[in-house]
């Protein structure tokens, strides 16, 4: 019995600490370190390992998909032609069998319309197939602008997209697209991805087992990271709004299309304040939780 008061401390101590919970800042891109990725002809497992890149086995896809974090990278064309640097908060890398390279693709964060126009403008003398233009660039922005929500929905035959394409002399594919984010403050992100030609044979080559390190690097840890997969995206600051006050606001005057596509919860009116629930009300009810949690295993420790 005596170790009630115990569990009494460990009950508060773990409702403070869930009470303190915020939501972690999004890393900082400038610090986060450069790989200059060399492809060769054949596109293989080790010209990333060769340019200091470490990927990571993802979670139960270990046979065939590789990830990395956070890295700037400047991919360099095999006929030597050096690409912008990207910053990549993740970088998906599928491989095939015998450490060959199926494709890359390069996710950035998400960014305002002006910011993701500047990117683009980076990669745009590169494309070729066809060759697009400002025009068609500000068009496109025009109309996520106009309609974040729908401007990409095919079901309504809406087909406003933009993208750029080339091939090297090695016959590798160049992708460079806009995705939609999902904060309409910074609504898209600049997304890029590397095709390598492989024949059927090839295509259809898959390791059996989880992903070998290339040949070189057979001491190399591919364990995964507890935050692998993208960062937590930015969620829409109404959202947070709500949270933070613990009352749902009015949102009779937003447009119908905004509230059904469920980036903001369903609206109704205010209540009274002296009927609102207390701002933090959230994390001391999921605190409680953990705590009877922890409680109830505690008391059959000791009663067993």
């Amino acid at each position: 019995m005596n170790k009630l008061p115990f569990l009494v401390i460990l009950i508060f101590f773990l409702c403070g600490l869930v009470s303190q919970t915020s939501r972690a800042d999004e890393p900082e891109r400038s610090s986060w370190p450069v790989r200059e990725i060399r492809l060769s002809p054949q596109g293989t497992l080790k010209d990333l390992f060769d340019s200091g890149l470490s990927p990571f086995r993802f979670p139960r896809l270990e046979t065939g998909l590789l990830e990395s974090k956070h890295i700037r990278a400047i991919i360099v064309q095999p006929d030597g032609t050096k690409l912008p640097e990207y910053e990549a908060e993740t970088i998906d890398i599928r491989v095939v069998s015998n450490g060959l390279l199926a494709d890359i693709e390069l996710q950035n964060q998400t960014r305002t319309l002006e910011d993701a126009r500047r990117e683009m403008l980076r990669w745009m003398h590169l494309g070729n197939m066809p060759k697009r233009t400002e025009a068609e660039l500000d068009f496109f922005l025009k109309a996520v602008s106009n309609d974040y929500m729908n401007y990409d929905d095919l079901g309504k035959g809406t087909t406003h997209d933009f993208s750029i394409h080339w091939i090297d002399e090695s016959k590798i594919r160049y992708v460079v697209w806009f995705q939609k984010g999902r904060n309409p403050s910074k609504p898209l992100c600049v997304s890029m991805k590397i095709g390598f030609p492989r024949t059927p044979r090839e295509a259809s080559s898959h390791y059996s087992e989880p992903v070998p390190p290339p040949p070189g690097y057979e001491d190399t840890d591919m364990t995964a990271p507890k935050d692998f997969g993208p960062d937590s995206p930015p969620r829409d600051p109404e959202v947070d709004r709500v949270i933070k006050e613990g009352v749902m606001p009015d949102y009779s005057n937003l447009p119908k299309k905004r509230i059904r596509s469920k980036i903001l919860p369903p609206g109704n009116r205010a209540v009274p304040e002296e009927s609102q629930p207390g701002a933090l009300w959230w994390p001391w009810a999921a605190g409680g939780g953990v705590a009877l949690i922890a409680l109830l295993i505690m008391l059959k420790k000791h009663f067993s």
